[in-house]
């Protein structure tokens, strides 16, 4: 099969009200489409144009490039502070700081990438299959 032409258009509607997310208010409904035409037919595909924010190594080893994630052992050692800090020091939780894992988790898709020829950078490990 020979790829002859692929077009892309963007599509935007209103919606009737905003509908209110923790991380913003959308006022509008938009969809990516894709039109691909081959020697042998031609076929559609759509997308939302909304990045998924996720840590979530499964997600990128069945369909992602790559992922840039949390460090769960990490994360794991300083919640393990914070609980000392609560229920030894006496720490009060509704003052604490809120805190996350410093270090992100780099790692990358190789058999996704190798098939769509992209090079990740080097500080990224490999999923393992």
């Amino acid at each position: 099969m020979k790829i002859l032409d692929i077009q892309t258009g963007r599509i935007t509607l209103p919606l009737a009200r905003p509908f209110k997310t923790a991380l913003r208010t959308v006022e509008t409904l938009s969809d990516i489409v894709v039109r691909v035409i081959t020697d042998e037919g031609e076929g559609y595909g759509e997308a939302p144009p909304t990045a998924v924010i996720t840590g979530d190594t499964g997600t990128c080893s069945g369909c992602g490039v790559a992922v840039l994630g949390i460090d769960y052992y990490e994360l794991g050692q300083i919640t393990g502070e914070m609980a000392y800090e609560i229920l030894v020091e006496g720490a009060d939780p509704a003052t604490m700081e809120v805190r996350s894992a410093p270090t992100p988790t780099k790692m990358y898709n190789p058999s996704i990438c190798e098939e769509l020829g992209i090079t990740p950078p080097e500080d990224y490990t490999a999923l393992e299959s």
